[in-house]
């Protein structure tokens, strides 16, 4: 810890000169007590740590950089304090990499990194310093007080209770003839969002050990998918007309594209030959879970841990700017959504299952601006579509933020 004490003596010594002394010193402390917090909490070195702690600004109260340059200049003056010491070149580089990379918060990065980006963070806010506008630094306080995010599935017995209930809801929605009579958009939205919930228990039990149970869910997602197949269509026109001004002549061109559309739904396609392909689907399926008592919870239970596990690897290699990015994302946000709500899984705590309920949310609508540009040929709502990517951009910081660690309330 000798080190540590020499760089804390220096920037000591350069606080106590500096313009804004009382801020410096109390910073310098602040810093430095959650410093030492996050590396008993993360298994981190503390003398490694403490260093970075107490360099981090040395730019500023040094040099007299302000401004986002001052983390390049700390930088730069502690890659001197540190030629002569006895630390690994792979060890200097996480210090100097810790202080360069300290004021990015937007930004997730290594370990040592992101343990001086937090400790900064929680200084400011016992500071009084951090404003509505520092949406990131929100977001590191609020990952840090919560747990882990976990996901906690139900028994065999819950699931298929409640696979039976979302087929019967599939079935009375497409049996309400007057609802498809009357070119309803609840009829359409009801019947995605159910057909949605049972696909979500699907993609579970394709991925189970046992081949023939992986064949029969497929087979039932493939009959479920083709019924979604139909809707989509449909479903985007009717978000076009949404979004469209009413005195264009688009608004009644698309009015007479969603009639024909709902006419060729109840006209040409054989709903009651799939949905008793859908229902002679699913009987089998359960048939063969019951014969198997090898399923049990626990397999169910690493299925949902892979899940989650997924999120969070599409969450790290997202491409903002990709629509096929986005929409894998999106698909997992509505797995984890669509479970929780059936209550076959228990997603906590609850920051995780928000945020990951309107990440999906904010998806969607990316998705529809760039299906309707494709549509109608023209790059529409762009400015909308900006604010979404920064929305989804904090969303999923936060998620992977959660994911990395807390802080005991008992070490705050």
């Amino acid at each position: 810890m000798d080190k540590a004490n020499y760089i804390k003596g220096l920037a000591e010594g350069y606080a106590h000169q500096s313009k804004n002394r009382n801020f410096e010193e109390i910073h310098l402390e602040d810093v430095g007590h959650y410093t030492k917090v996050l590396c008993q909490s993360r298994g981190l070195s503390e003398e490694m740590g403490l260093i970075i702690a107490y360099g981090h600004d040395l730019g500023r109260i040094k040099n007299g950089v302000l401004g986002k340059k001052h983390s390049q200049e700390g930088a730069k003056i502690m890659k001197s304090l540190l030629e002569a010491s006895d630390f690994t070149q792979k060890e200097k580089k996480r210090i100097l990499q810790g202080i360069k990379q300290h004021n990015q918060k937007d930004k997730i990065h290594g370990p040592y990194s992101e343990l001086i980006k937090d400790a900064d963070s929680l200084a400011h806010f016992r500071e009084g310093l951090i404003n509505p506008e520092d949406r990131y630094e929100h977001g590191r306080i609020q990952a840090l007080e919560n747990e882990i995010p976990e996901i906690q599935s139900l028994s065999w017995v819950n699931w298929k209770e409640i696979g039976n209930k979302c087929l019967q809801k599939i079935v009375r929605i497409v049996n309400d003839e007057i609802a498809l009579q009357a070119h309803s958009e609840f009829w359409v939205h009801d019947l995605r969002v159910s057909i949605r919930k049972l696909r979500s228990i699907l993609w579970v039990v394709k991925d189970l050990e046992c081949a023939e149970l992986r064949e029969t869910a497929i087979m039932a997602d493939r009959v479920v998918k083709r019924i979604a197949k139909e809707l989509d269509h449909l479903r985007l026109l009717q978000v076009i007309l949404q979004k469209v001004p009413l005195s264009t002549t688009d608004y009644q061109s698309y009015q007479k594209k969603i009639t024909l559309a709902y006419n060729e739904i109840q006209k040409g396609y054989d709903w009651p030959k799939q949905l008793d392909e859908l229902t002679r689907t699913f009987q089998d399926l359960w048939r063969r879970l019951e014969g198997m008592p090898e399923i049990e919870t626990l397999e169910l239970q690493e299925r949902c841990d892979a899940l989650l596990k997924k999120f969070f690897k599409q969450c790290a290699s997202l491409k903002i700017d990709q629509q096929k990015s986005l929409h894998q994302v999106r698909i997992t946000t509505k797995k984890l959504k669509y479970l929780s709500q059936l209550g076959l899984v228990q997603l906590t705590p609850n920051l995780f299952k928000e945020t990951n309920i309107e990440l999906g949310r904010l998806i969607g609508e990316a998705n529809d601006i760039f299906e309707i540009q494709k549509v109608m040929k023209a790059n529409l709502f762009e400015g909308t579509l900006q604010t979404l990517k920064e929305e989804i951009a904090l969303q999923v910081f936060l998620q992977r933020k959660m994911k990395e660690s807390s802080i005991p309330k008992e070490l705050w």
